[in-house]
């Protein structure tokens, strides 16, 4: 029997609909819509905000909205989904760049593993997703930073560095080309602060940071706080440079991985000064000591006042001896725990049995199941809360436009104001 001929368009009109809007999308943690619906995208993807007299102003690349902002300035990234960004390099001007209302962007290097921004000057970052499909050493292409990225695709040197609400991510399959690669390079960095961030490099490390030379010391130490943080892989690499105090403040953090610490360089002469309290540790490693030295025994490179704190590790620390067990660990004169246990947790498991590489179903697996909340408290657990992450408030998207409406960004304006210019900064 022949069908009619409105039965047959109001198939194929069927078919289009289904395939243009209906049909399920790969989707992917590094470009993943929002809960909410995103805002509208214009032509202006780069958008300084009206301040005083100065009227909006728009720009189709990054590079010409620094050039025309002001030191201090905020930009605006109003776009959803990836950007690719040419590299900007000698960058002197303080710069607040967020995600505009309701936009989820994701900026990634113009050439895969290329540096992005490297600048002299304080650095915010809110609500933005930094995403690369590969890490390459110096010398890969990389052009005017020697060795001091490590491959990174941003540098910060000499100035602070503030982030919320930020996924810092590498592709689940990029080349790692060097073993110290770090997707930011902290150099000579006094201050920075990371807020419900997301990190996500697999062998890379989140971070290498980099302390103060002698010749730049003061008395004061470097202070980088990471809290209501998840990481995935490995966190930081410290490099000492000289005798320069540094302190390390964990709070509230879930980490998973290779490990939470690698240090190296030569006998800094003053321990890593560590205070960690409700966090999740679900790594192989806490400390891996790579020192020219080789000989430092563990407490004169690390000082680790822990609290309230989970762990579920393999060894705690390779140096001078050997941490490998949780009684090795509470033993050593260069820790102390208070109200911590030792447990076995899923995270990893969870995590590498992963079939969909999401945002939500990374969080489904970073959260503690309640069979494992009721273990912690079995354990010993005395604290109300659980510790680590709430994975439901941390990275980019609509838990970043949900925290700009709450008393929390008040606050965290007026931590930004301490290093950026306040008459530059708007809510």
């Amino acid at each position: 029997m022949l069908w009619p001929a409105w039965a047959a368009v109001l198939v194929l009109f069927l078919a289009v609909l289904w395939f243009t809007f209906l049909k399920p999308k790969p989707e992917s943690a590094a470009d993943n819509e929002p809960a909410a619906p995103l805002a509208i995208q214009t032509s202006a993807l780069f958008v300084i905000p009206p301040s005083g007299d100065v009227p909006e102003r728009g720009f189709a690349t990054l590079a010409d909205a620094i050039a025309a902002a002001r030191d201090g300035a905020v930009i605006e990234c109003r776009f959803n989904g990836q950007q690719r960004v040419e590299m900007l390099r000698g960058n002197e001007k303080a710069l607040v760049l967020r995600a505009g209302e309701g936009f989820a962007p994701v900026l990634v290097p113009a050439t895969d593993g290329e540096l992005i921004l490297f600048t002299h000057a304080p650095l915010v970052l809110e609500g933005l997703t930094l995403f690369t499909q590969s890490m390459r050493p110096p010398g890969s292409g990389r052009r005017g930073d020697g060795n001091r990225g490590r491959g990174a695709i941003v540098i910060v040197e000499g100035a602070p560095i503030l982030a919320a609400h930020c996924r810092i991510e590498v592709a689940s399959n990029a080349p790692v080309e060097l073993p110290s690669a770090a997707f930011l390079s902290l150099v000579s960095v006094a201050a920075a602060r990371f807020v419900h961030c997301e990190f996500d490099c697999g062998e890379a490390f989140a971070m290498d940071w980099r302390a103060r030379p002698r010749a730049e010391s003061r008395e004061s130490a470097d202070h980088l706080r990471m809290q209501d943080s998840i990481a995935v892989g490995n966190l930081i690499l410290v490099s000492f440079r000289g005798r320069q105090p540094l302190r390390l403040d964990l709070a509230r953090n879930t980490l998973s991985g290779q490990s939470v610490l690698a240090l190296r360089g030569p006998d800094p002469g003053q321990p890593l000064e560590v205070q960690a309290s409700d966090n999740v540790f679900a790594v192989d490693m806490v400390a891996n000591f790579v020192m020219r030295a080789g000989g430092a025994p563990i407490e004169n490179l690390l000082r680790w006042q822990g609290q309230s704190n989970a762990y579920s590790f393999t060894t705690y620390a390779d140096g001078r001896p050997s941490l490998n067990h949780y009684e090795d660990w509470l033993a050593s004169i260069a820790t102390s725990e208070t109200n911590s246990v030792s447990t076995t947790l899923g995270i990893r498991r969870r995590l590498d049995t992963l079939t969909g590489r999401t945002r939500a179903a990374e969080a489904a697996a970073l959260a503690l199941t309640a069979e494992e909340r009721q273990q912690l408290r079995a354990q010993g657990w005395t604290s109300t809360e659980p510790p680590g992450a709430d994975p439901r408030k941390t990275g980019p998207g609509q838990p970043y436009h949900d925290w700009r409406k709450s008393p929390d960004y008040t606050k965290w304006l007026k931590l930004v104001r301490e290093h950026i210019p306040q008459n530059a900064v708007n809510p």
